[in-house]
């Protein structure tokens, strides 16, 4: 990630923002709110262009083939991005389907899975949540 910055309306909300990450790295972000940090991660997943700047993975600039980098990246932002009418084990089929994760075993892993005949609409707000963690695991991606 080479000097990103966006811009929220009028307001500079990131200013020439740069690091570097390898494979199993990880980033701790931590600010007040208003900062910046979901904007990042929003910027870092291909999901908002910067106004400046560059993501790069292997040295090529994710703009370059935004399919292909969406195939390596794994968001999960402030909504937990269940189907309520669906079951938790149907949500996470569906998910399963473009990164080929089992999800039961993801269910077992997070502690959910005697819920997995439930609507999604029954979950509280933290299993929803740990729903959501078991749909990034089944994506399968290198970058979450």
């Amino acid at each position: 990630m080479e000097n990103i910055s966006v811009f929220r309306g009028e307001r500079l909300v990131l200013d020439r923002v740069g690091f570097t990450l390898d494979a199993g790295d990880a980033l701790l972000l931590t600010g007040p709110n208003g900062a910046g940090k979901s904007t990042l991660l929003r910027v870092l997943a291909g999901l908002r262009k910067p106004e400046g700047g560059h993501v790069l993975w292997s040295g090529v600039d994710t703009l370059a083939d935004r399919s292909q980098h969406a195939g390596r990246v794994a968001y999960l932002g402030h909504q937990d991005a269940l189907k309520l009418g669906l079951t938790l084990r149907e949500n996470l089929t569906l998910a399963a389907r473009s990164g080929g994760g089992d999800p039961d075993s993801c269910m077992k892993s997070l502690n959910i899975l005697g819920l997995a005949d439930l609507p999604a609409r029954m979950l509280s707000a933290g299993q929803k949540r740990r729903a959501a963690l078991a749909r990034v695991l089944l994506a399968q991606a290198p970058l979450w």
